[in-house]
């Protein structure tokens, strides 16, 4: 028998009891807090998509090049920007507090433990 491969699928399951117990003690979030997350990607996306409209529609206006549209361009561009805006403050933001409250909760399993 191999010890080894025993002692692998002992810690994997250790860490998925870990995590299951984690998830389930984890505090529900309230509704307004998830409507003010989704109301900030709401921000982070529209604002440079609304900006690449306007200086689009301008830009056909006073630039005129007929077989491009500057607005659908500037649009695309203001999408593009946005979502990188999004998932730049979700990285920064959502990330280091969910590891720290991971961190915390599995030192309260081994402190139960022990």
């Amino acid at each position: 028998m191999d010890y080894k491969y025993t002692s692998d699928v002992q810690k994997t399951a250790n860490t998925l009891i870990k995590k299951a117990k984690a998830r389930k003690n984890r505090s529900k979030q309230s509704l307004f807090m998830n409507a003010a997350v989704l109301g900030t990607y709401g921000w982070h996306i529209c604002t440079p998509v609304i900006l690449g409209l306007i200086i689009g529609h301008i830009m056909d206006k006073y630039i005129p090049f007929p077989p491009m549209s500057w607005t659908f361009n500037c649009v695309l561009l203001g999408f593009i920007i946005g979502i990188y805006n999004a998932n730049k403050w979700a990285n920064q933001t959502g990330h280091k507090d969910t590891v720290k409250a991971r961190q915390k909760q599995i030192q309260k399993l081994n402190k139960g433990r022990q």
